[in-house]
């Protein structure tokens, strides 16, 4: 069980908890997929160009997605070191539009 996964299972035990004598109905949700990119992409952090030439580890997108009482969240990681502004703004565009959780600009 990897550690995000872990995470959302214990959040979602302590907030159905918390939130149990608030609430009809918790719920949560999590998914991962994986987006290791294919051998020979070049690699950050060297001085010359280098592609990959294995896969260590793989790397994943994970998101966990709660709902109480028609109000919805969503948590989203990316085993990346780092995204540009334009990316994140387009994933929260199409979060909103396929599982209408609003962008929220920050």
């Amino acid at each position: 069980m990897n550690t995000l996964f872990r995470y959302a299972l214990i959040a979602g035990m302590i907030c159905s908890g918390l939130f149990a004598t608030y609430a009809d109905d918790l719920k949560v949700g999590a998914a991962a997929v994986k987006i290791t990119p294919p051998l020979g992409i070049p690699l950050a952090g060297y001085y010359h160009e280098r592609g990959s030439s294995g896969v260590h580890d793989d790397l994943f997108a994970r998101a966990v997605v709660m709902e109480m009482d028609k109000i919805r969240a969503a948590i989203v990681s990316l085993d990346l070191i780092s995204t540009r502004r334009p990316f994140v703004l387009k994933a929260r565009e199409l979060i909103e539009s396929l599982i209408g959780i609003p962008l929220q600009i920050s």
